[in-house]
């Protein structure tokens, strides 16, 4: 017995191609949704900052990881090196671990760029040399080298979430 052949795009009904690209999609959506953490959305949307369920701290937290998850779910759809902002990417990573009072080492600091490390470490220099962010010797372990956000960087982040996100919230679904 021999083997059929594939079939060939023209040889299916367009319905079903439909129907299976539909399929695809939901699957897609279905993941997306499982990296995130609201049960409220109805599609990939960031909690914002009036959402009354959250408060202070934890919902800036919430906002700045949510939107770093929809960031590598786009990096995931997208092909490769058609985004890049290392230092934004960063920035965002210092202020959640910020927040949740964590340390962050220069190579993780580096990692959270998504880029080569000599780039990320150019991009931390710069990020020094802005008043945004400083390097510290870890006391625990001097071969360590510890990146912390600056105040200024901290109240710039803090600003630029709640001012972006408030918009969300509102749309938000009541309970």
């Amino acid at each position: 017995m021999s083997a059929r052949p594939p079939l060939a795009a023209e040889d299916v009904p367009l319905e079903q191609l439909a129907a299976a690209a539909q399929a695809l999609a939901d699957r897609l959506v279905a993941a997306a949704r499982s990296g995130l953490s609201s049960e409220h959305r109805e599609r990939l949307q960031l909690v914002g900052a009036n959402d009354p369920r959250l408060a202070g701290e934890e919902s800036l937290l919430n906002r700045t990881r949510c939107y770093l998850r929809a960031r590598r779910l786009r990096d995931c759809l997208f092909p490769g090196g058609i985004f890049a902002d290392p230092a934004w990417d960063m920035l965002l990573d210092l202020y959640g671990c910020h927040l949740e009072g964590e340390t962050v080492c220069i190579s993780n600091a580096c990692a959270a760029a998504g880029v080569p490390t000599t780039t990320a470490l150019r991009w931390v220099n710069r990020l020094e040399e802005a008043g945004l962010v400083e390097r510290r010797p870890d006391p625990a372990d001097n071969r360590r080298i510890i990146v912390e956000l600056r105040e200024a960087a901290i109240w710039r982040l803090e600003f630029w979430l709640e001012a972006t996100f408030e918009h969300d919230a509102a749309s938000l679904p009541a309970e």
